[in-house]
């Protein structure tokens, strides 16, 4: 069985594939668009001139020199909270009743309270 199963995927992905180009050639030819191969050098996601997504149109889309830098600070911010939110304690617990008084009397009677953060775990 896991061999029917293997042939028929390595059938289904060659023809997944077939189809894929086929409708992006489409799409390049309906678009007016050069396709990607006749440079000899890749183009950047960053440089690329989108063409907005509606008929009439003849604008370009660029995007903007500042995004880098947003988007560079972003994620940097990103890394700062997540390191922030995993060493700051985030949950604590308390013993009540009596198991607390006698807690509380080994710990020279400072709450029987425990902080734990996520690399405290």
């Amino acid at each position: 069985a896991q061999f029917v199963a293997q042939i028929s995927s390595h059938i289904i992905i060659h023809y997944h594939r077939k189809t894929a180009m086929a409708a992006a050639h489409s799409q390049e030819v309906e678009w007016d668009l050069v396709p990607a191969n006749s440079d000899e050098s890749p183009e950047k996601l960053g440089m690329h001139r989108f063409k907005l997504d509606y008929e009439a149109s003849s604008k370009r889309a660029i995007v903007h020199k500042s995004v880098h830098w947003v988007l560079s600070a972003a994620m940097l911010l990103f890394a700062i909270l997540v390191i922030c939110g995993c060493t700051l304690p985030s949950f604590g617990i308390e013993v009540f009743g009596l198991v607390g008084l006698v807690v509380e009397s080994g710990n020279q009677f400072e709450q029987a309270r425990d902080l734990y953060s996520v690399f405290d775990l």
